[in-house]
């Protein structure tokens, strides 16, 4: 960044802190929910209402609000700073080979903020349910129901929360691969040098050996 204040944040003793106040914060939160856990008829989860309030509040803003939040913000700030580099730093004369690498470069800007707003949708809808499922638990926990209706808020629950959730974690290689065709040249890249890499170690052991025949027989 071109502000002075801004990059006044990088640096080793700020990130020193952050790690600190980060790993206390987290480590509290999960002492926390932990202990506002208990057993009733063989399930284990927060039954106190004013526990299961603030469970909700912290799982709404910690994975529903902030990261997506973040990840807009600073994806617009990278963007901004390339957008600001790229301005300073002119080639002296338009020639074709210049005008092509501006191309190149406008649309792997434009590849990196589809693959970011294609994430950021992908990571909405895979924690929302949950975060549905919880303000109705905390609106109908008073209400008598049915074995048959807790069997359906069981299932309602494992599909939000065992397995919507976290396809967020597994989602973004795959939404790379199909939106950005910058991703995929370089993951090709990637794959044929290490392909290359490894090949290359296996011709030199018969290389060396073929190399230490021929000195023998010499």
């Amino acid at each position: 960044s071109t502000n002075i204040r801004i990059r006044s944040f990088s640096k080793r003793k700020v990130a020193k802190y952050l790690i600190i106040i980060c790993a206390f914060f987290w480590l509290i939160a999960v002492i926390f929910f932990g202990w506002a856990r208990t057993i009733e008829n063989g399930s284990c989860n927060i039954f106190n209402d004013i526990y299961s309030m603030i469970y909700t509040i912290y799982y709404m803003i910690t994975a529903g609000i902030l990261p997506p939040l973040l990840i807009l913000i600073f994806s617009a700030l990278v963007m901004k700073n390339l957008k600001e580099i790229r301005n300073r730093v002119q080639p002296k004369r338009e020639d074709r080979e210049n005008r092509q690498s501006i191309h190149q470069l406008r649309k792997r800007d434009r590849d990196l903020m589809k693959m970011v707003f294609i994430e950021v949708m992908f990571y909405v809808i895979s924690t929302m349910p949950f975060s549905i499922y919880l303000i109705y638990k905390i609106l109908t926990d008073n209400l008598t129901k049915t074995r048959e209706r807790k069997q359906i808020e069981s299932f309602i629950n494992y599909i939000a929360q065992s397995f919507i959730m976290y396809l967020n974690t597994a989602l973004p290689f795959y939404i790379y691969i199909s939106s950005s065709p910058s991703f995929r040249r370089g993951l090709r890249r990637f794959f044929i040098k290490f392909y290359a890499c490894i090949r290359s170690k296996q011709l030199r052991p018969e290389l060396d050996e073929s190399a230490r025949t021929m000195t023998v027989q010499h």
